[in-house]
């Protein structure tokens, strides 16, 4: 792997150059863009024993994820300003399943999507209504019709997604014509700085960052991002 050889995930330029490097973890980021990232191709991304331990240690405690998800829930009713009652709702990325359990109090007609087992294990034992809604399943398993869903929403996900701006196109197809889409992510802003604070605290066993984070978004690179998918922010 060459650290001149790889393509800008957002505005696909190849001279991204090396950014950060922590172990085996090589971040580099574009010159146009400022897109941060990991090549697909990462060795932490194959380190499937830490990915492990690392989901099942962050959901273990429900109570964070609670405070978590409704704050987010809020943020979402802001978005939409209507009810989410009877709306059909997509999750991709359901976590610790705490926003769907909200989202079907609601009254939300909702399907998630959880791709790693040992989030989808802990999320269906904690919450037995969303055994039969939460498929453990990638996207592109799923089968999904056009314009099936008037809201989607991805919380910490889009920063595992390789190509973000083809992945959202992909969704924009699933949304009604009036549809929205609600996307959070962790701010990757001076990772070396972070990187170090975290593993001060023993964090992400010794990376910078969660070693399956692929797409590091900043504010900036995640406007381009959604401007190059057609989004309007």
């Amino acid at each position: 792997m060459t650290e001149n050889a790889n393509s800008c995930p957002v505005c696909k330029n190849r001279a991204a150059a090396l950014h950060h490097r922590a172990g085996d973890m090589l971040v580099f980021r574009c010159p146009d863009c400022s897109m941060i990232f990991q090549p697909p191709d990462s060795p932490p991304l194959r380190n499937t024993e830490l990915i492990t331990r690392l989901y099942s240690e962050f959901l273990s405690e429900p109570e964070p994820h609670i405070l978590l998800n409704e704050d987010r829930l809020e943020r979402i009713r802001g978005l939409l300003r209507r009810p989410l009652k009877g709306l059909r709702v997509l999750e991709i990325g359901s976590g610790s399943g705490t926003l769907g359990d909200l989202l079907l109090k609601e009254g939300a007609q909702y399907t998630g999507l959880e791709p790693t087992k040992v989030c989808h294990d802990i999320l269906i034992k904690r919450y037995p209504a969303l055994k039969e809604r939460v498929k453990n399943a990638y996207f592109d398993q799923a089968g999904f019709s056009r314009n099936s869903f008037d809201l989607i929403v991805m919380n910490d996900t889009l920063e595992h997604i390789p190509g973000p701006v083809e992945f959202l196109l992909k969704l924009k197809q699933l949304l009604a014509d009036d549809g929205s889409i609600h996307i959070e992510v962790p701010s990757e802003a001076l990772i070396a700085l972070k990187g170090s604070l975290r593993g001060l605290f023993g964090m992400y066993g010794g990376y910078p960052t969660n070693p399956e984070h692929i797409s590091l978004l900043t504010k900036r690179s995640v406007g381009r991002t959604l401007a190059a998918a057609g989004f309007m922010t």
